[in-house]
This record gives C-alpha cells, sequence and structure tokens, in this order.
C-alpha cells in the first residue's frame, strides 16, 4: 500500500468545522504569504494534517462553498471518493475564529513520496514538461514514454472525477501538482478555491485559453483546455505552445489520445471539446470515438523543429513511443533490418529466375 493510498484511509477525527481554540498549537510555516493564503502550518496536534490561514476572514458566500466542497467526497460515487482521498489534498474541515468567522480550512499534508532529492522538496510535474537533459541535471532517470503516459492518466483522473461533479478548478499549472516518479502518480494541491459549475478566471502566462476571454469566468470548458495543455506538454516534454501542439501531431494518430488532444487545443468551439473523461479514457489505451469537429489550424511550426512524418501506427493495443525516444528508436532500427531481408529475399529470388531461364 503507498503512502498516499495510507494516508486515504486515515480519516480527519474532529468534524467539518475546527474552531481556533481546538486547533491546538501550529508548527512552523511551511509557506507563507502565497496567493490568498497567509501561512499553512502543521497541526501539532493531528500528524499528517494542515492548517492554511486566509488573509483576511471569508464572506457568507464563499463560507457556504467552502462547506459545500467539504462535504463532496462523502456524496461522491466510491471510485471517484477514492480518487479525491489518494491524489488531492481535499479540504475536511473549515477553521474558524473566536466570532465563528470562516479564516481558513484544514487540509492532508501531500504524501513524502512525492518528496524528492537531498533536500526533500516535493517535486512538481513540470519536470516532465522539460527536456531530458533538464531531468539528468536533478539526477532522475529520464522518464520512458510509459512513464509519461501513466502521469498523463494520473491528471486526466483527477480531472474527470473534478468534470463529472461540475466542479472547477481553473488553476491548473506546473506548481499544483506534485510527481512521483517511482510510483507514476500525481497529486494536486490548492484545492479549496475550486468553485461549482464556474470561478473566476485565472490569468496566468502561458495557459490562458484563447477561446474565454475577456471578464468571462472559468468554466468546464476552461478547464479541459488547460488540462490538455498540462498533457500535452508532459507528454512531449516541451512547454511552448507550438512546439507542444507539432510534438503531439507527430505522435501516431494510432494513439487516440494524440488526436483528441488536438481536438481540444485547436478547437474553433469551445463547447465541442470533447471531455476530461474521454481524455482519460483514450490516454488509458482505449479508441477515441471523434465526432465531427470543426478545428482552427494548426500553428506555424517553429524553425528550428525538423519536418519529420507522423510515426508508423503500432498493433491495436499498443501504447505508441514518441518520435525521436530511445524506444521509437530502437523499433526503427528493427523495422530496417525487416526491409533489408525483404529487398535481399528479392534480389535472390530474380537472381533464381534468371539462372533457370539460361
Amino acid at each position: 500500500m503507498t503512502e498516499a493510498a495510507r494516508a486515504s484511509s486515515a480519516r480527519w477525527p474532529v468534524g467539518p468545522v475546527l474552531s481556533v481554540g481546538d486547533a491546538g498549537p501550529l508548527g512552523t510555516a511551511l509557506s507563507e504569504g502565497d496567493g490568498e493564503s497567509k501561512g499553512i502550518y502543521p497541526l501539532v496536534n493531528h500528524p499528517g494534517w494542515l492548517v492554511k490561514i486566509y488573509k483576511a476572514p471569508q464572506g457568507e458566500m464563499d463560507t457556504a462553498r467552502l462547506n459545500w466542497l467539504i462535504a463532496v467526497p462523502e456524496k461522491a460515487s466510491p471510485v471517484d471518493r477514492t480518487a479525491i482521498r489518494e491524489h488531492t489534498c481535499w479540504p475536511v474541515a473549515r477553521l474558524t475564529d473566536d466570532f465563528g468567522r470562516s479564516i481558513g480550512c484544514v487540509l492532508p499534508a501531500a504524501p513524502a513520496e512525492f518528496r524528492i532529492g537531498h533536500d526533500e522538496r516535493y517535486l512538481e510535474v513540470d519536470l516532465l514538461a522539460k527536456p531530458d537533459e533538464s531531468i539528468r541535471r536533478r539526477g532522475l532517470p529520464v522518464p520512458s514514454w510509459s512513464d509519461r503516459v501513466a502521469a498523463c492518466v494520473g491528471i486526466a483522473t483527477i480531472g474527470a472525477v473534478l468534470e463529472r461533479n461540475a466542479l472547477v478548478y481553473s488553476d491548473w499549472s506546473y506548481s499544483n501538482m506534485f510527481w512521483n516518479p517511482a510510483g507514476r502518480s500525481v497529486y494536486l494541491i490548492d484545492i479549496d478555491g475550486i468553485g461549482f459549475r464556474v470561478k473566476p478566471n485565472m490569468a496566468q502566462p502561458n495557459w490562458d485559453d484563447p477561446l474565454t476571454v475577456g471578464p468571462a469566468p472559468a468554466d468546464v470548458y476552461t478547464d479541459r483546455y488547460r488540462i490538455a495543455l498540462l498533457v500535452g506538454r508532459c507528454l512531449t516534454g516541451r512547454r511552448e505552445h507550438d512546439r507542444m501542439v507539432h510534438g503531439l501531431a507527430r505522435i501516431s494518430p494510432e494513439f487516440g489520445a494524440r488526436t483528441l488532444l488536438l481536438d481540444i487545443l485547436l478547437a474553433a468551439d469551445r463547447i465541442r471539446r470533447p471531455s476530461v473523461s474521454a481524455m482519460h479514457a483514450a490516454l488509458s489505451g482505449l479508441p477515441y470515438l471523434r465526432t465531427p469537429l470543426t478545428c482552427r489550424p494548426m500553428p506555424p511550426m517553429p524553425p528550428d523543429i525538423v519536418r519529420r512524418r507522423p510515426q508508423p501506427a503500432a498493433r491495436p493495443g499498443l501504447v505508441v513511443p514518441p518520435p525521436g525516444s530511445a524506444a521509437a528508436a530502437k523499433s526503427g532500427s528493427s523495422a530496417g533490418m525487416v526491409m533489408l531481408g525483404v529487398v535481399v529475399a528479392v534480389v535472390v529470388l530474380i537472381i533464381c529466375v534468371a539462372m533457370a531461364g539460361l
């Protein structure tokens, strides 16, 4: 059993509301002043649990939203509940001051299996969106194609749970998700800001949805785009949008997630973007049953990207390695040997026929 699974079996022992007086002493701050948070502190009397204190007390609407969010896991399906508890730091209680105002929330600590290196810092999924050399410099083994796919299945698992429950996260970015290379799993943090159906659109460089503009709030269609950005970058190891899109295009169409991700990223109508559940199925190896969809043109190919044909399709059910990977090079070498054998056989046959005619 992984630490994440063990943590999921440990239930918050107090209840959905915790007063400052009952919280007990706090440990040393793990972070301070990030976003809308005044700080995040360990609860000394409750090992494995943290308290996040907001910079200002919440109003009635945010208090009601937080109460509703805390109750979601118990109302969710058993499958979704397990994913929530094992792969997210879902809030379990609302923290109140002496006046009964909401001033924070209680969260589970991220499992230690996501801490990497001598400094034991949490490893962000950002590393998968970087070239292999960057990963080597961290002293980590370069992830295989199946490692990348497994991490992306984890991302889509969490995204599909949120989508099925009409929850909008919006703040999809590298820093909000941890990656465990050994367990090939991911863990989403900063959950307490989730909205129901809509929430304010988080403006982030390189994460903006071109079809959710201006004052429009983020919704499930915005989330689909941003999850596709994150998955596409983790699959290809390319952060810049155009490079990532062309990296996806060079993967065999037999890998259904390739076409689905391009459909999400290039769809002309945001409402026609395929669902995250469909993304999860395609990443898991199931066929992508594509419906007619109008897409915007592919972005111009960056000049320093070598133009190559898409990789030949593999047998059904096989995960296709991306072009340029070690697995692809090995596959290409084997194919070359087969082709050479065919050519030699044909030449021998021609010689034999010619000699028989003599």
